[in-house]
């Protein structure tokens, strides 16, 4: 697997994970991955270098690349704020307000730094296209590859790095400082916001899209999927009753390792609710806080009189509560004063 990614601090990107090979199927060899060579600092600019034409010519194709063409952008005529929030993301500039067209001010930045283009291996700038190919994970390492996929799906901003100035406007601590030496960006509170808004994806429109043989109706993503996988004897999960509350605990059975199961009895591996829990905010719901066993999940009431009684007996209102008017959200963010 490869990651390739590009992108400014709150300006919208994409990160790509790809297959460092690809998968052929025939019938006297089955399934098999034709590994790739590693690509070189060359095929990356020529990705960008690709990349860059195609979108130019469907902005032409489209009438949007230069002013006065008789296209029109359907998303500036539906949703001109939203359309300009997106400009001012790409610019860097701010896009609304009495400060639109500005620039963002930046802390520590030196005056008239012209631009270094730094020699990091596998990466390519070309005409404000940006791609950095240099992450390599290995076909064996998945831990590796599960900490690559959460960095490409994390938070656009990380909330320990913003923080309020005095006189209201909002400091980001950049993670690196820039080529001109910039360590702080400040913003106005509506620029802020035109920020997260341009990062906020459109109705519809999914986070995480999947392509080639992963993409969910291609006709090999099953046996790709379950390609090479280990046949290693795996301990079987047994569940033991404590004594405590009467809560339910999970162990191990070290006695009766077991192979893989056959492809036709085997699960898809998704997690259920609490493991996604526990796995994506660090919180255990299953863990019980008076003796620290496991909990287990016995069924789940649905008969409105059984719900009552249970919540009768435990002392807990048993009616809907009136529904109150809507209100502002409570804040997102707690920043320190500067």
């Amino acid at each position: 697997m490869r990651c390739f990614n590009s992108g400014l601090a709150l300006s919208p990107h994409f990160h790509l994970i790809a297959l460092e090979g690809a998968f052929v199927e025939d019938a006297a060899h089955g399934l098999r991955c034709n590994e790739a060579d590693e690509p070189s600092k060359l095929d990356v600019a020529e990705i960008v270098s690709a990349v860059h034409a195609r979108i130019h010519a469907e902005l032409r194709r489209l009438g949007l690349e230069e002013q006065g063409q008789d296209g029109e952008d359907p998303l500036a005529s539906d949703s001109p704020a939203l359309a300009a929030c997106y400009a001012g993301s790409v610019t860097r500039r701010a896009a609304l307000g009495p400060n639109a067209g500005k620039a963002i001010v930046k802390l520590g930045a030196v005056h008239n730094t012209p631009w270094v283009d730094r020699d990091k291996p596998r990466h390519a700038y070309y005409e404000g296209f940006d791609l950095h190919a240099d992450v390599a994970i290995g076909a064996a390492d998945r831990q590796g590859l599960e900490q690559l996929l959460r960095y490409g799906a994390r938070f656009a901003v990380a909330r320990d790095r913003l923080r309020l100035a005095q006189d209201g406007r909002v400091v980001l601590t950049l993670k690196r400082r820039y080529h001109d030496g910039t360590s702080h960006l400040v913003f106005e509170p509506t620029t802020f916001i035109e920020r997260l808004a341009a990062l906020v994806p459109g109705p519809h429109k999914n986070l995480t899209v999947y392509g080639g043989v992963f993409a969910p109706n291609a006709k090999l993503r099953s046996k790709v999927v379950a390609y090479d996988s280990s046949a290693q004897a795996v301990p079987r999960p047994v569940v033991a009753t404590t004594a405590a509350e009467g809560c339910v605990a999970e162990g191990i059975d070290e006695a009766k390792p077991v192979g893989p199961e056959p492809a036709a009895n085997r699960r898809r591996p998704n997690y259920t609710w609490a493991e996604l829990m526990r796995r994506t905010f660090e919180i255990d719901v299953l863990a019980c806080q008076h003796c620290g066993g496991r909990l287990k999940l016995l069924a789940a009431v649905t008969n409105p009189k059984a719900v009552r009684a249970f919540l009768a007996s435990l002392g807990l209102p048993t009616e809907v509560p009136e529904q109150c008017p809507a209100r502002a959200p409570p804040a997102l963010f707690e920043f320190e004063s500067a």
